[in-house]
């Protein structure tokens, strides 16, 4: 399956991009507030429309359009710039080892750090609800502020080695360094050490989830993985994902780990489902500088939120747009792969959709399973579970007959229709009967074909078939009606079925 794509929503020219981040406009709620720094020291807003980043968007009209540009510091890299919404409403920006805050409209100055000027990271507490504290990492150093109208220092935390990788996660920092990784309580300082080991050849990388879980990155042998742990640093039961190539940065588009790797490549992992731990597609982004998501894991988000994931070139921003759900379901069943497409079903159905995305899939995983003449899955765990009308099912089977009370027109299915169902031209098939029906399918899978594997199959099509015409609800059936199914065989003058 291929559920993302990547599409080009800003253009640029001129100085080449370093960094990004975005912001959903609390003010024109139809727009995204894009950021970008650039290679010379110049941060760039553009607005682009909300409505073009979502999956049933078609048309990619991002239509961006740029509202500033500022200056931070000439002909100096910006090395990361993060958006900031809740109480600060600003856009903090680290330019050759210094950290500033600016206007999230204007860009102008709103405050500069003056005691760093050899940071080399920083981050926001992406867990707390207004998002009001920020940590700034320099040397053996790392700097806690708390904003009111401006940044003010809580503490200064010292630690003995310089900090590569840090989140700040509700009261406490996750640091990673060379060799391991550290849980630092805010209050005590006190240090707790984060079981996943690390090795001088892999960049400790650190990444907050929705889920109330987090990421860490390490290597094994030679497999790179990122570890999930919970947000008490204690190992989940989800088994680890697994690289091609060490990950630079890592994002989130639910239900998916996107990260931009070494190799410059985005690799897309499918985190909800436990059985998956490599990746399911690899996009090529040959001059990948970074990738990144929603800035936020307030109480009140779910992982359903996080829909926008944005990737930097030197010269463009993109989005790597997922497809619509029920779109990758389908697709998923065209490759047979019906586990995989029940778990995502029942991980993303939600709301308004739910009922509709569950029927579908159940509709079209049992018609994948009787054509695969797995007949008890087709009818006992997916058909029965579809809500439709048990005239459906019967007229799958051309030797039977559906009569309703004393209604003679034939019933019409809706959802299960023979010829779509049997991709073989019945046009070439004399007579259409139970049996051609069956060893059309036999011929389709590709089965040796016996002399007795066609009333085998159909014996047991039909055992399942009235199986589930017992076991159906009464209010499945058309109200106030009783159903008589008349099964004609060429053997038996007729079967009588009244439910």
């Amino acid at each position: 399956m291929q559920p993302f794509e990547l599409t080009k929503c800003i253009t640029l020219s001129g100085e080449s991009v370093k960094c990004v981040s975005f912001l959903f406009d609390d003010i024109d709620l139809s727009k995204v507030l894009v950021y970008i720094g650039s290679s010379k020291g110049t941060l760039t807003a553009y607005h682009i429309n909300k409505a073009a980043t979502a999956s049933t968007n078609k048309r990619n009209d991002y239509d961006a359009e740029e509202l500033c540009s500022e200056v931070i510091q000439r002909k100096r890299p910006i090395r990361q710039i993060q958006a900031v919404g809740g109480s600060v409403q600003g856009v903090v920006v680290l330019c050759d080892g210094k950290v500033s805050l600016h206007h999230l409209r204007s860009l102008g100055s709103l405050q500069y750090f003056d005691r760093h000027r050899q940071a080399t990271l920083f981050c926001v507490n992406k867990t707390s609800g207004d998002l009001r504290y920020l940590c700034v990492a320099e040397n053996r150093k790392i700097t806690l502020y708390s904003y009111s109208k401006k940044y003010a220092i809580i503490r200064e935390i010292m630690i003995d080695e310089v900090a590569v990788s840090l989140e700040w996660l509700k009261q406490s920092l996750v640091v990673g360094f060379r060799r391991e990784y550290r849980l630092i309580d805010v209050h005590s300082e006190a240090p707790t050490l984060v079981p996943v080991p690390l090795d001088e050849t892999m960049q400790p990388l650190i990444k907050l989830l929705p889920e109330r879980e987090m990421l860490v990155c390490t290597r094994s042998h030679d497999n790179h993985l990122a570890m999930p742990l919970n947000f008490n640093a204690d190992p989940c039961p989800r088994p680890p994902l697994v690289w091609n190539s060490p990950p630079l940065q890592i994002a989130y588009c639910f239900p998916y780990v996107v990260a931009l790797t070494t190799q410059r490549r985005i690799e897309i992992h499918n985190y909800v489902n436990l059985k998956c731990t490599h990746s399911i597609q690899t996009l090529n982004l040959p001059q990948g500088v970074g990738i990144v998501d929603c800035a936020t894991l307030a109480e009140g988000l779910t992982p359903h939120d996080f829909k926008l994931v944005l990737v930097a070139s030197p010269t463009s921003i993109m989005q790597v747009k997922p497809k619509p759900f029920p779109a990758q379901v389908e697709e998923l069943l065209i490759e047979e792969k019906v586990e995989e497409a029940y778990t995502l079903v029942q991980k993303t159905a939600i709301g308004s959709d739910q009922e509709s995305m569950i029927k579908s899939f159940h509709i079209k995983a049992g018609i994948l399973c009787f054509k695969q003449l797995e007949f008890e899955s087709a009818f006992q765990r997916y058909w029965s579970n579809a809500g439709l009308d048990p005239r459906e099912f019967v007229a799958l089977f051309p030797d039977f007959d559906v009569h309703v009370d004393q209604d003679l027109e034939p019933y019409t299915p809706k959802h299960l229709k023979l010829e779509d169902i049997v991709s073989n031209s019945l046009a070439n098939v004399q007579k259409v009967d139970n049996e051609s029906v069956i060893v059309l399918l036999i011929r389709e899978r590709k089965s040796k074909e016996t002399d007795n594997e066609p009333m085998r199959k159909l014996r047991a099509a039909t055992e399942c078939l009235l199986l589930l015409l017992m076991a159906v609800r009464a209010d499945l059936w058309p109200a106030s009606r009783v159903v008589v199914a008349v099964f004609r065989w060429p053997t038996v003058p007729s079967l009588c079925l009244c439910l």
